[in-house]
């Protein structure tokens, strides 16, 4: 009995110190163009606190529905190419999803590829790709917190 204890002790202490990262909040905005041909769009941030640092955590994808996205997490937003942080730092993952139009407001689709493809079912709202010391794992996002929708002029 004592053994079953510890060996349980073991998995929920093991459990609690392997997360990568905590997704805090996820949020869709989704805006229109004010002229024809501009097109529309939904803006997503995903902010996460990470329990790793840079040397070994890299969040790198994401799937929303089974629409792909090639991401970075940064620390600051503004500083796009500032891809560094450390255990406990905040991160941002922004998403701008385009969709094109033409003069006749009509979708333009953009090509699929290989890469795009979904790599694991779930049910939620997003699947976000990373790696965690070299082995890829994915984290799903529940929902996404709508906000007021922007009717550019």
């Amino acid at each position: 009995m004592k053994t079953l204890i510890i060996l349980l002790f073991s998995f929920c202490l093991f459990g609690c110190f392997s997360k990568d990262f905590k997704v805090i909040d996820a949020t869709s905005q989704k805006w229109v163009g004010g002229i024809p041909g501009s097109g529309k769009g939904t803006n997503y941030v995903i902010k996460v606190i990470s329990f790793k640092n840079n040397k070994y955590l890299h969040i790198n994808q994401v799937w929303i529905g089974d629409e792909y996205y090639n991401v970075k997490a940064l620390k600051n937003p503004a500083l796009i190419n500032e891809t560094s942080f450390e255990k406990n730092d905040t991160l941002y993952i922004k998403i701008h999803k385009y969709i094109r139009t033409n003069m006749l407001g009509e979708v333009v689709k953009p090509k699929a590829t290989e890469e795009s493809k979904v790599p694991i079912k779930y049910d939620g709202a997003a699947l976000i790709g990373y790696t965690y010391r070299g082995k890829k794992k994915y984290k799903e996002i529940k929902t996404f917190k709508e906000l007021k929708f922007i009717p550019y002029q």
